[in-house]
């Protein structure tokens, strides 16, 4: 931390001593703090607010448990967790069953776990060997998070995960952790992991650290640039932070989310005494953030992150109005269409935003080319300005400004039109157009 004091300034670094005197100790229930502290007791309020978080598969909380735990019934990629676990020590990531064993498991690092050796790990974290205060503690065994596609060739084995920074309901800064092969696939920074600081507004990676604090230029092992990674869904990242934290109903925290590959983000846990080499990582103080944030209780959650990206970001690219928290968009935008049965492929294409039309449409050529079956596609008659007339829908993805948007599109010849895309207001609830907003062509 005495590299970034000498970076930006000493006095607006935020130190442990503050963070736990200013922003724990103060103002928020005890009781609070310690239901953080307990994985499962906070999951359970999570999934109570209807908020999404990695299934649990089973629990071990004595030896006895333990002796009767049915390992057979553990699925062939899951995660083991202390509950009251502290900085990642005691998680142990397994990717699959062993090929022709049927009580034999991977793990991250590539090195093999049997039953035996799962046992005895279990019961390492029922003395409280991995927990906070060595309290005898509980495992439990969660999902493990699917890495999406975007984020895949940033990571060895393991499952990466963006820590968000909440403050009074604001998002104030985060950054991406991506396991290494010298953290063993752990999204731990203690461990060797990478974090990467993240521009606030547009959810792309700016610079980053590895381990305790190491300034680094490119992923290890690899020429693949730290700054520039794309952080999936950005917008559904922060709002569910946000979410998370009023669930909670405490005042300063650090949320984890996972973005699975199929159900989108997931929180993984909270941590109540987060790490501040969140700082190092994105290059910039946190305690002057912490100050900047001044807002209402009744500000909803859109609203929040709105104010996070607009005082926190470090670049224009993604504009939002301050207002509704919506993300402005432009009259012909750069959008990614998302093909494919099983790894999705983006497409790059230029669409016109049309408020006048109901629903999305796409040129039929271009459903073809990409693969896109339009003989399974739905008929049915809707009333335009040419009358009633029949037309036939398919199921797409876009992705428009980092969103990802799920619509029924409906198929048409728009070969000798300008945008073979087009976007109808059912698919712009999260945006507010601005005619004034002007994108450069490609995405």
């Amino acid at each position: 931390m005495n590299l970034l004091r000498y970076i930006v300034g000493g006095s607006d670094v935020l130190g442990m001593n503050a963070r736990n005197l200013n922003y724990i100790s103060a103002g928020d229930n005890r009781e609070i703090r310690r239901t953080i502290d307990h994985k499962l007791l906070t999951k359970r309020a999570l999934r109570k607010a209807g908020l999404p978080v990695a299934a649990t598969y089973g629990i071990i909380s004595s030896f006895h448990s333990l002796h009767d735990f049915d390992w057979a019934a553990l699925p062939n990629s899951f995660v083991v967790k202390p509950n009251l676990g502290l900085g990642g020590r005691g998680i142990i990531v397994v990717y699959g069953k062993q090929k022709g064993s049927s009580n034999i498991w991977i793990k991250a690092d590539h090195e093999p776990i049997d039953v035996a050796m799962l046992k005895t790990h279990v019961g390492n974290i029922i003395e409280g060997n991995f927990s906070l205060g060595s309290q005898p503690d509980k495992a439990f065994f969660e999902e493990r998070v699917k890495i999406h596609p975007d984020l895949k060739p940033y990571v060895y084995r393991g499952v990466p995960d963006v820590r968000v920074i909440i403050y009074n309901g604001v998002p104030v800064m985060a950054m991406l952790r991506l396991p290494t092969k010298k953290s063993q696939g752990k999204a731990n920074l203690e461990q060797g992991a990478v974090g990467a600081g993240i521009d606030m507004s547009t959810g792309i990676t700016t610079s980053g650290i590895i381990g305790k604090g190491k300034i680094i230029i490119e992923l290890p092992e690899t020429r693949l640039k730290v700054a520039g990674i794309v952080i999936p869904g950005w917008h559904e990242v922060l709002s569910l932070a946000v979410q998370a934290q009023r669930a909670i109903g405490i005042s300063f925290v650090g949320v984890d989310i996972a973005i699975d590959k199929d159900t989108g983000p997931k929180i993984l846990e909270l941590n109540v005494r987060p790490g501040l080499k969140v700082q190092l990582a994105n290059l910039a103080p946190l305690r002057i953030r912490l100050e900047q944030v001044k807002v209402k209780k009744d500000t909803q959650v859109e609203q929040a992150v709105a104010i996070g990206q607009s005082l926190f970001g470090k670049t224009t690219n993604k504009e939002v109005d301050t207002h509704s928290g919506r993300t402005l968009i432009g009259i012909v935008e750069p959008v990614k269409l998302l093909y494919g049965k099983k790894d999705l492929k983006e497409f790059p294409v230029m669409a016109k935003v049309d408020t006048g039309a109901m629903s999305s449409s796409i040129d039929r050529g271009l459903a073809i080319k990409l693969g896109i079956d339009v003989k399974s596609a739905k008929t049915k008659f809707v009333r335009s300005a040419m009358g009633r007339e029949q037309r036939s829908y398919i199921e797409l993805m876009f992705k428009l400004r980092g969103e990802k948007v799920k619509a029924m599109v409906s198929l048409a010849d728009r070969s000798k039109l300008a945008y073979k895309f087009l976007i109808g207001r059912r698919d712009l609830k999260k945006f507010l157009i601005d005619p004034q907003v002007k994108r450069k062509r490609g995405v």
